[in-house]
């Protein structure tokens, strides 16, 4: 069991041999070291992760802008948001009322957001951070867009 004929030198091999595996070729092809992967940026390590470069002031410029660029679409998205007056609220059907717990819901909610956010964005590589920045940054811009194309229609 397991041997084989060769028909060319007329040899047994054994099968098994075929199936041995070099234990140091597969911890190489599976290994990850982070020191190996380095993704640069004008000088800012995508790759790198603030929790653990502390001491590198640069890591926390992404993080930084980030909590500013939500909170800057966080006013925006807040402004948008029509407030209700005094004498309404006295006249509020239980549908109303729903949809004022949903607005308070998402009030707190977009306070909480870009906190646990910030928390995750230092714990995890700059890339991640990165890719939060921007998506605000481009939802910024297209709030600001729609404002100007209702305000124009409104008119």
């Amino acid at each position: 069991t397991g041997k084989a004929f060769n028909s060319k030198e007329n040899k047994s091999f054994d099968m098994n041999s075929l199936f041995t595996i070099d234990e140091k070729k597969m911890k190489d092809a599976f290994s990850f070291d982070q020191s190996k992967i380095s993704i640069n940026m004008d000088g800012l390590d995508l790759s790198s992760i603030p929790n653990v470069n502390y001491k590198d002031y640069k890591v926390y410029i992404i993080p930084v802008l980030y909590v500013i660029s939500s909170l800057v679409s966080m006013k925006i998205s807040m402004n948008t948001q029509v407030p209700k007056k005094k004498e309404d609220k006295e006249n509020e059907t239980k549908e109303e009322e729903e949809i004022d717990a949903m607005q308070n819901m998402n009030k707190s909610m977009s306070y909480m957001m870009p906190i646990m956010a910030v928390s995750i964005s230092l714990v995890a590589p700059l890339g991640l951070a990165l890719y939060w920045l921007i998506n605000n940054i481009l939802m910024i811009g297209e709030r600001l867009v729609l404002n100007k194309v209702l305000k124009d229609e409104e008119e």
